[in-house]
């Protein structure tokens, strides 16, 4: 993403140009924020301040937004994948008051997430495979009519379209980093940051193992279904991508609401995903030097994981748990900063923690590490720096549970 802004200090001016480019497979994309990743195309919305003040009022001018959206073939997850689709230019527009400089914040933290436009069939013109407004409204009139300018209600109804779609209510916790740029970039280069995890309801229903499921090259089967021992010929059925088994659909996707490992051959189904309850993974750089690693400074990471309510797939569904704050360590090098690329991407795979009980405490429904080492002190103890196996210990913990390694993490959009 291209972002080139330019604003005063009094909000006057607004200039500025974000390119979206769009995932190709939701599967493989990181959620951000506390926001869903929608289905738009890739393009352009470029923000400046137009000459004509806005309607109704005096001294206000008016922001204009321009979305473009050149012509492609359609994704995997749109509606139908591989056909093409036509180029689309609109334009918004809002006041340049506060309320208007706010609601255009939760607008381009929609836009850089893909929530402003799908592709579908124009309610208009009735042409299918067409770039459609999502459920955001806009106005694209400063001359009246349903969707034009005077609307003393439109802010109300946009902003209740954001929060339905989980866009942040408060415009300082909105970003213009698309989810494919959490990850570092290519030089694994540490900036303060704060990522977002978001729990699947069921791990089931998460894109990365959903992808994983092929359908048969052809609809007749021999065998049965290894889950329930019926003839895979008399349902519909798929196949595992990797290992190639077959299962009925209902089956492999009942099963994996509670584990992700091929039922025959124990492989992983689809991306890493575990049992984590949602959170946050906060990341800053301390000046102080990590212990044994001469003049190297140290990498800061916070979690926080709130208390909630237990999925379907930990320990005690329906039950509470207690949440946690835990502060680790790295030393900021170069191993330091590949392994944090590692870390990012398990913990936005729900791999870094689980809810069960905990090892030093014995209490129950509680969030508790997994397997993956970390170190907690800088001042001594066993899980405390100076180790110098530290990081091999810890790699070969994400090897175990098939995180891919740290140039290959920051491809993984």
């Amino acid at each position: 993403m291209v972002s080139i802004p330019f604003t005063t200090p009094q909000g006057d001016e607004i200039e500025e140009c974000l390119t979206y480019d769009a995932p190709p497979d939701l599967a493989t994309a990181i959620g951000s924020g506390t926001t869903v990743l929608g289905q738009s195309p890739s393009g352009t919305m470029t923000v400046n301040i137009a000459r004509r003040n806005f309607p109704k009022t005096w001294r206000t001018k008016t922001i204009e937004i321009q979305y473009d959206i050149p012509s492609g073939i359609q994704q995997p997850y749109h509606e139908n994948p591989g056909n093409p689709y036509g180029a689309t230019n609109r334009v918004a527009y809002l006041p340049n008051n506060n309320e208007g400089r706010k609601l255009l914040s939760r607008l381009k933290h929609a836009w850089t997430h893909g929530l402003i436009f799908t592709i579908g069939t124009s309610l208009t013109t009735g042409q299918s495979d067409s770039v459609t407004w999502s459920s955001i409204p806009h106005k694209t009139s400063l001359d009246g009519g349903e969707y034009g300018w005077p609307d003393c209600n439109y802010f109300l109804f946009c902003n209740a379209a954001l929060n339905a779609l989980q866009v942040p209510s408060n415009p300082q916790d909105c970003t213009t980093t698309s989810p494919q740029q959490l990850l570092l970039t290519p030089s694994h280069h540490v900036r303060d940051e704060k990522i977002i995890y978001m729990s699947p309801v069921s791990l089931a229903s998460s894109n990365k193992v959903l992808a994983a499921l092929r359908p048969p090259s052809s609809t007749t089967a021999t065998g049965d279904c290894p889950i329930c021992l019926e003839k895979l010929s008399r349902e519909r059925f798929i196949h595992i991508q990797g290992c190639d088994h077959a299962y009925h659909f209902k089956c492999i996707t009942d099963y994996m609401k509670h584990d992700l490992i091929c039922p025959i051959c124990r492989s992983p189904i689809g991306a890493p995903q575990g049992q984590s309850p949602s959170g946050s993974m906060s990341i800053k750089v301390d000046n102080n030097d990590c212990p044994g690693f001469p003049n190297t400074k140290t990498i800061v990471i916070t979690y926080e994981i709130p208390s909630g309510i237990q999925h379907s797939y930990q320990e005690n569904p329906g039950s509470t748990f207690s949440g946690t704050i835990r502060t680790t360590y790295l030393p900021n090098d170069e191993d330091g900063r590949r392994l944090l690329t590692r870390l990012k991407y398990a913990f936005l795979h729900g791999l870094t923690f689980r809810v069960g009980t905990s090892l030093t405490t014995g209490a129950n429904n509680v969030v508790t590490w997994t397997s993956i080492h970390h170190k907690t002190s800088l001042r001594g103890g066993s899980h405390s720096f100076p180790d110098p196996n530290y990081i091999s210990n810890c790699n070969t913990s994400l090897d175990c549970l098939s995180v891919p390694d740290a140039d290959a993490c920051l491809g993984q959009t």
